[in-house]
């Protein structure tokens, strides 16, 4: 489904949108990693994310949740 914004609905949103950033990332990049100061939020227009968990303890496999 699109991602579709209704200025006059969705006021506050709009703003913050316009002012955004827009980047496109090749399939597998990584926006950030465990551990990484919060800096930016991302909005998915297209596409999907996935995220991938480390092991909680040495030794342990990752998890994609």
């Amino acid at each position: 489904m699109p991602f579709r914004l209704e200025p006059a609905r969705d006021r506050k949103l709009f703003r913050l949108v316009k002012k955004a950033d827009t980047v496109r990332l090749v399939k597998g990049r990584s926006l950030y990693s465990a551990g990484d100061p919060a800096r930016d939020v991302f909005l998915v227009v297209s596409g999907y994310v996935r995220l991938v968990l480390p092991g909680m303890e040495p030794g342990r496999p990752e998890r994609t949740v």
